[in-house]
């Protein structure tokens, strides 16, 4: 088909008596006009209608995040050339799009309008600000635009960007805080913890969040757990015997933890710590909680930074060669040290070190550690005979992990050979994004878009797999991945490193 870029010329092909002809055949079978207008009849010439005319010029803020890479914020909009890739209906770009399918929510929609909005393409800035606002506000960042689209167009950062730039002229919500700050919320909790969960249990209590905060009143809030990681790991003198002695060698590893991993599932974080003693290292909590993702994630930008620049001081202290690697069980927060810590300090020497020596638990126990063997040889995991299954979500930011550059398996492929070393036979389910995204899911407007996502692929194949084989194991990392599936099938997943120590500790 010849489309818009020629189609100015078919009349001297074909002759006017021929061309009307072929706009009877599109009235009859087009009688509304809304199949392709304009592509082959009636065709605007091919130097009209550009996205770049004479006089197109934009005007952008001075942005929080670095965008150099890309061109500078208007760069990294432009890398959007209207293919719509976006608009499909599986892989993980784009979930808000899959659900709604509308194009304002797809990828292409959203830089469109952002584009128009620097552009003057609305008839103020307020209007195109508050247009924008609703577009990106069904974004789950997911970072699938990222790794799926032909022109890597990275919307998750873009949408970083915009809030921080929204909510420096505009008043936010007390929830934002709340998610945002959700470690020192929670810290909070855990000191009033015989008073706090009673009212975290109280349905009295999530009428009063979905009311006043706009938190739906349909999630499960998670439970604080009578000791924190930090306390289980000090009670565990053999864990942490010799750190501080053994600070400098080469078995140091890095534990980043973060507040849900601290408060409400202190026991995956354990059972992490124990597989790193148990392959030969030295494991040592980092003082800071997570690196910033929730910060990030609404949009808090300058306060993700100083987050960065605290936790980067804490590194040193803990490992003043820089050399250990720093490993973590949340997918969210460790891949934050990988992707946001570039944009939030470009100049900084220690960022792109420090992301190469990020990983995943999974990532670190599949690598080669001093002696050259593979760090899962040491814990001498043994395939049973008779292999239970496992079927295994992986987080949107472990799919949209490139690959990576020593040759070893990352992101959910990594997860997969782990849980295949200590004996599992893992199916990884075929589906984009759980629909949770962080807060986005526990938003009360939100709230019935997050389970239209996890209905197009991820919830009904759990439903059939547990239907097929009630022991099959449900596993998956990411802690806002594990509260969708409880809630859409009524029973929590399994952390894999919490199978994998199961492996170990009966062994």
């Amino acid at each position: 088909m010849i489309g818009i870029a020629r189609a100015e010329w078919l009349p001297n092909m074909y002759g006017e008596q021929v061309m009307d002809a072929f706009r009877l055949v599109k009235q009859a079978a087009d009688p509304k006009g809304i199949l392709n207008p304009g592509k082959i009849l009636d065709a605007p010439p091919m130097d009209t209608h550009l996205r770049y005319g004479a006089g197109y010029k934009t005007i952008a803020w001075q942005t929080g995040l670095d965008f150099s890479q890309q061109g500078g914020l208007v760069g990294a909009i432009e890398l959007c050339n209207g293919a719509g890739v976006c608009r499909k209906s599986e892989g993980v770009m784009c979930p808000s799009f899959q659900a709604t399918q509308d194009e304002m929510h797809s990828t292409r929609g959203r830089a469109n309008l952002l584009r128009a909005m620097l552009s003057g393409g609305f008839p103020d800035r307020s209007q195109g600000e508050k247009t924008v606002y609703e577009a990106i506000d069904l974004c789950l960042a997911c970072k699938g635009c990222k790794a799926e689209c032909p022109s890597a167009v990275d919307m998750a950062k873009l949408r970083y960007e915009f809030l921080h730039h929204y909510y420096s002229q505009h008043r936010r919500r007390l929830r934002d805080t709340l998610f945002g700050r959700i470690d020192f919320f929670a810290r909070l909790g855990y000191r009033f913890r015989p008073i706090a969960n009673p009212i975290l249990k109280w349905q009295m209590t999530h009428q009063i969040a979905e009311r006043w905060m706009g938190i739906s009143a349909k999630r499960t809030l998670p439970v604080i757990q009578p000791r924190s990681l930090s306390e289980l790991a000090k009670a565990d003198r053999n864990l942490m015997n010799g750190a501080a002695q053994t600070a400098r060698n080469d078995r140091l590893v890095l534990f980043l933890s973060d507040a849900f991993t601290e408060y409400f599932y202190p026991e995956t974080g354990l059972a992490a710590l124990r597989l790193i003693q148990a392959a030969g290292y030295t494991p040592v909590l980092l003082p800071i909680l997570g690196a910033g993702r929730t910060l990030i994630s609404k949009g808090f930008i300058e306060q993700a930074r100083q987050r960065a620049l605290q936790l980067l001081v804490a590194i040193e202290h803990c490992d003043p060669q820089l050399t250990a690697p720093a490993v973590g069980v949340e997918p969210s927060e460790i891949l934050s040290l990988r992707d946001e810590y570039r944009d939030l300090l470009p100049d900084d020497q220690r960022i792109a070190p420090l992301a190469e020596r990020a990983l995943m638990i999974d990532e670190f126990l599949i690598r080669p550690g001093v002696d050259g063997q593979k760090r899962l040889r040491t814990l001498n995991l043994a395939p049973d005979t008779n292999l239970q299954k496992v079927i295994l979500h992986g987080h949107c930011y472990q799919k949209a992990q490139p690959q990576a550059p020593d040759g070893y398996a990352t992101g959910v492929g990594a997860t997969v050979e782990m849980l295949t070393a200590a004996g599992f036979q893992v199916e990884v389910v075929d589906s984009g994004c759980c629909g949770m995204a962080g807060a986005f899911g526990y938003e009360s407007e939100h709230y019935e878009t997050s389970m239209r996502v996890g209905e197009l692929g991820l919830l009904p194949a759990l439903r059939q797999a547990r239907a097929n084989d009630e022991n099959v194991l449900v596993a998956a990392s990411g802690v806002s991945c594990q509260a969708q599936i409880e809630d859409g099938i009524g029973d929590a997943p399994h952390h894999p490193i919490s199978l994998v120590y199961q492996c170990i500790s009966e062994n």
